[in-house]
C-alpha cells in the first residue's frame, strides 16, 4: 500500500507528497475485502490524516499482529512524520500495535528524552518504552556506538519487568555504506516470519540473520553517491 511519493536519492530524502486520504482508504479497502493476510506491517505515515485513517480501519482487525516500524526521519535528518502527528500515532495507532520497532534516536523522541539513549540505559528503555505504550519493543541498536550493535526484544508475554527480560540479538557492525533502507527491511522481514506463525523471539532472530545478510550481500553494490540499498534477494536462511 502506498501512502506519500518521495522524492529521494542515496543522497537524502528531498520531499514528501502525502497521497489523498481517500486514495490510501480505496487501496486499504481493495486489499482488506480480498487478500487474506497474517500480519499487518505500518511504515511511513507521514501526516495526521493518514494515520487516523489508518488506525479506524485496521480497528476492525485487532486480532492480527500489527507491526509499527515509527518512521519519524531519514537517516539524512528529513522529517518522516510530522513532529505534529507523533502524539496522534502514539495516541491512536499505538495502542493497536502487537509490536513497535524503534530506533535508538526514535525510541529517545518517543518517551520524550532530550538526550540520546545511551547503550547502558537501552534495556530499561525497551521496558519503558513496553510500559507506556502496552505492546512488544524491538528496540534497534543500528545508530549505537561500537563495533557490537545490540538489539533489544521485550516480549510481554515472557514477563519480568527487570534488564533481565529484555532479549539481546549482537552481532557485529559492517563496515558498508549500503545501509538505505535498513529499518523498513528488519520491519518487513520480522512480519513476515510472525505471518509464518514464529513466536516473536524466533522471528526476531530470523529477520536479523535476514538483514544482516541483505548489509553483507549488497557491499559490492555501488548505486549512486550516498548510502546505496541493502541486497534483499541476498539467499537468506530457510526457517
Amino acid at each position: 500500500m502506498v501512502t506519500n511519493i518521495t522524492a529521494q536519492n542515496t543522497l537524502g530524502v528531498h520531499s514528501v507528497h502525502p497521497l489523498p486520504v481517500r486514495v490510501v482508504e480505496e487501496q486499504l479497502e481493495a486489499v482488506l475485502t480480498d487478500i487474506r493476510f497474517d500480519a499487518i506491517k505500518i511504515g511511513m505515515l507521514y501526516s495526521e490524516e493518514l494515520i487516523c485513517l489508518v488506525s479506524n480501519i485496521l480497528k476492525k482487525h485487532a486480532d492480527t499482529p500489527i507491526i509499527i516500524d515509527p518512521v519519524l526521519v531519514s537517516s539524512s535528518g528529513r522529517d518522516l512524520l510530522r513532529p505534529s502527528a507523533i502524539r496522534v500515532m502514539i495516541d491512536e495507532l499505538f495502542p493497536l500495535a502487537y509490536l513497535i520497532t524503534p530506533n535508538l534516536p526514535e525510541a529517545a523522541r518517543l518517551l520524550d528524552r532530550k538526550s540520546p539513549i545511551e547503550r547502558e540505559d537501552a534495556d530499561l528503555a525497551t521496558i519503558e518504552l513496553a510500559e507506556r505504550f502496552l505492546c512488544n519493543v524491538l528496540l534497534k541498536g543500528g545508530h549505537g556506538e561500537g563495533y557490537d550493535l545490540i538489539d533489544r526484544l521485550y516480549d510481554q508475554g515472557m514477563g519480568g519487568h527487570d534488564k533481565a527480560a529484555v532479549k539481546h540479538f549482537t552481532h557485529t557492525k559492517l563496515n558498508t555504506k549500503n545501509t538505505h533502507g535498513t529499518g523498513c527491511t528488519l520491519a518487513s522481514a520480522l512480519s513476515s516470519y510472525i505471518a509464518k506463525g514464529q513466536v516473536l523471539e524466533l522471528a526476531t532472530e530470523n529477520a536479523i540473520k535476514y538483514l544482516h545478510q541483505a548489509i553483507q550481500g549488497a557491499d559490492h553494490l555501488s548505486v549512486g553517491h550516498g548510502h546505496g540499498p541493502v541486497k534483499h534477494f541476498t539467499i537468506a536462511n530457510s526457517h
